[in-house]
């Protein structure tokens, strides 16, 4: 089955080349608007127990980040989403006036938190082709870095050194260093999203939310159940901690547009 669908998606595409000599492959590709928007519930349910022992492990370099200037694509990609990147894709657009906007104002009205809503266009390929989406929202966590004092008490557990005068040596002054406090900094929302297309469009997220319990232990949960999805409806990715909602809609570029009309 994965043959043939793959063998009807070239037969598309070829004859879409025929019947459009003058556009560019990537514009011969399937483009859609996508809108996302997520949530932190504004109660989590307190009797349910979550894992302590999992963490996001994302691989960066194979994501593409979003930007609202260049976004920036895995160094193995080809050259129609290089292609697309110049046509605008992935970019980040206005969300006022889009569909989830009035969504995030009544859930925060609620008292839902909103963690992140975003908005681009890209094509959306067949799933071998596909790349997934870098998505961080929420606030920083930040890690609880070792302090002066927490040293000086713990000096009795190192060996005890002296200078070149032979006199006891003592710890240097600890300064702040803003660049390893940076590294160690993490959203609460943070992970992945594909969409790719065959005979159906499909989103696969690995999406992470991350805070601390009432005894300041750091938990992760996720949402990664793939989904099946409709052209301009809504779609909700649930989780008792957060949630997302998806919305996909058909979007042609001014050249496509062109193209079609000239065949009228």
């Amino acid at each position: 089955m994965r043959i043939t669908l793959t063998f009807a998606l070239l037969v598309s595409l070829i004859s879409s080349a025929l019947a459009n000599p003058s556009l560019s492959p990537v514009m011969q590709e399937n483009w859609y608007q996508i809108e996302i928007l997520a949530f932190a519930r504004s109660s989590a349910a307190s009797n349910e127990y979550w894992r302590l022992d999992q963490q996001p492990d994302l691989n960066h370099q194979a994501l593409i980040k979003l930007n609202d200037d260049q976004p920036s694509l895995p160094d193995h990609a080809d050259n129609i989403d290089r292609s697309a990147v110049a046509y605008g894709a992935w970019r980040l657009i206005n969300t006022d006036g889009l569909p989830l906007q009035k969504t995030a104002e009544q859930m925060a009205k609620d008292g839902h938190r909103i963690l992140l809503h975003r908005a681009w266009r890209q094509p959306i390929r067949e799933r071998a082709h596909a790349f997934a989406v870098l998505l961080e929202g929420g606030k920083v966590l930040t890690e609880t870095m070792p302090n002066a004092d927490d040293l000086l008490a713990e000096e009795s557990q190192f060996e005890t050194a002296t200078d070149r005068d032979g006199q006891l040596t003592t710890l240097p002054q600890l300064e702040l260093d803003e660049e390893a406090l940076a590294a160690r900094q993490t959203r609460e929302l943070q992970g992945a999203l594909r969409f790719h297309l065959s005979r159906y469009l499909h989103v696969e997220p690995l999406l992470w939310y991350g805070h601390d319990n009432s005894e300041g232990e750091r938990i992760w949960v996720k949402i990664d159940q793939n989904r099946r999805m409709r052209s301009e409806e809504l779609h909700y990715l649930d989780h008792p901690l957060f949630g997302l909602f998806v919305r996909i809609t058909p979007w042609e570029h001014s050249l496509q547009k062109k193209a079609e009309s000239s065949k009228e």
